[in-house]
């Protein structure tokens, strides 16, 4: 019996096969029929089957992943008007800060669009996500001439959330790792707007 268990490349156009022979063959043989079983009682299928139904099961942790992405921007979407009864008022702008932990970036980006469509005039400033966070500043149209930059606004408070990151003028977005620093990122959004912004 022979089984190769490796191959590498150790030199320019040179390669190493490595095998086990006899007993370590059979062993290694023995060992991958263990490991097989083991899969298909875990998938409640035959050996012969355990391809076709982990094709099946990865398929329903697909179909079960959007439709937890849709939930949760559902379950976003219907914060909004929660979000707009908090809004503050800086240099006359309207601006939103909120934490939204069952969004993700998309579902975040969604969000914003929504909110800036019901606030009419102001920016907003989102974060989302659990232990992996993402900052999303946004502004509507006005008040990005009146001074707003969410690429700085961005910039300057995720590095709270030992994070990096930017965008353009009307919409940025970053990430950051760091939760218990979520009120300390909000306080340097609020500089940041206060800055930028002159009178709206």
């Amino acid at each position: 019996s022979f089984k190769i268990v490796s191959e590498s490349g150790v030199a320019a156009g040179v390669r190493r096969i490595e095998a086990v022979t006899g007993e370590g063959a059979l062993l290694r043989f023995r060992e991958a029929d263990e490991r097989l079983a083991e899969a298909a009682a875990a998938l409640k299928t035959s050996p012969e089957n355990v391809s076709k139904q982990l094709a099946a099961t990865l398929n329903n942790v697909k179909e079960m992943s959007r439709e937890i992405e849709r939930l949760r921007a559902k379950l976003a979407g219907s914060r909004i008007d929660e979000f707009l009864d908090k809004k503050e008022r800086i240099n006359g702008a309207d601006v939103i800060f909120a934490r939204v932990d069952e969004a993700d970036a998309g579902a975040l980006r969604g969000l914003c669009d929504k909110v800036k469509d019901k606030i009419g005039s102001g920016a907003v400033v989102l974060i989302g996500g659990g232990d992996k966070l993402t900052m999303l500043a946004a502004a509507t149209d006005d008040i990005v001439k009146a001074g707003f930059n969410a690429g700085t606004v961005v910039k300057e408070a995720v590095a709270e959330l030992g994070g990096r990151g930017g965008g353009k003028p009307n919409m940025a977005m970053a990430g950051g790792n760091d939760p218990t620093k979520i009120p300390q990122a909000f306080q340097a959004a609020r500089a940041a707007i206060s800055r930028l912004l002159t009178r709206c």
